[in-house]
């Protein structure tokens, strides 16, 4: 178990030892050795990476561990595979232990490039002023979307006011509608009243003037002519009086 464990060290180290030159930095913060062609995740890719590259050699230095266990000795497959994991999960931690570290210079290096309080302040004031930028970007689209709300909370407020007012119409005409029936029952009885009359007048002047009468225009036009045929009588009969008065005040007669 203490050789298989050894091994595994050894492999965890092999990538230290070997690696004078400076890891390469990329722009999020992951190490890259390019001699040795392994990459090492910052602090925030490495719960994203960690299933990538570095899943797939673990898996491959395990296969081979287990496979020359084997083939070395007399154990079984499961003794040999968990004398294995044991070995394959001190590695994890070396690895990760690395990358904590790395990531720290990392932010180490990069606080070092800010050169002066100045430059410090700068940066801090535009990354304020992102912030206050942003901000100020939801508030303004959270206030229309307020307002939108709100405009159509009256729109709804309206037409339920008009429903309203309409049911309160039908509910009033409901109750005035035997009033209305009884008023229209009454001027239909005045209505048949009225055209009875109109037959009665023209049925007499049909009689009196022996004219044919056809519509109530020829009525209103014979009872006209009539009418002035009566005034333009009581005329002459005026005139014909004042004559004889003024010849018997002469003894005329």
């Amino acid at each position: 178990m203490a050789s298989v464990a050894g091994d595994v060290e050894v492999a965890a180290r092999e990538p230290q030892e070997r690696a004078p030159e400076a890891p390469v930095e990329t722009s999020h913060g992951c190490v890259t050795i390019a001699r040795e062609k392994r990459s090492f995740p910052c602090a925030n890719c490495a719960v994203i990476r960690r299933d990538g590259d570095a899943a797939q050699q673990f898996e491959e230095l395990y296969m081979s561990k287990l496979l020359a266990k084997l083939r070395e000795s007399n154990k079984t497959p499961q003794a040999a595979a968990a004398e294995l994991q044991n070995a394959l999960n001190k590695l994890h931690a070396l690895q990760q232990e690395f990358v904590a570290k790395q990531a720290k210079q990392n932010l180490l290096d990069r606080l070092a490039q800010v050169e002066t309080l100045e430059a410090l302040q700068k940066a801090v004031t535009s990354r304020r002023a992102q912030a206050e930028a942003g901000y100020e970007q939801e508030k303004r689209e959270l206030q229309g979307a307020v307002q939108e709300r709100q405009d159509a909370l009256r729109l709804l407020e309206r037409l339920a006011d008009e429903v309203e007012q309409e049911k309160r119409n039908v509910i009033e005409h409901e109750g005035t509608q035997e009033a209305h029936e009884s008023e229209l029952a009454q001027l239909n009885e005045v209505w048949k009243e009225i055209q009875k009359r109109n037959a009665h007048r023209k049925a007499a002047v049909q009689v009196a003037t022996g004219v044919m009468i056809t519509d109530e225009e020829d009525c209103s036009r014979v009872l006209d002519q009539q009418t002035q045929s009566i005034q333009e009588m009581h005329q002459k009969q005026k005139l014909l009086e004042v004559g004889l008065l003024t010849r018997r005040r002469r003894g005329v007669f």
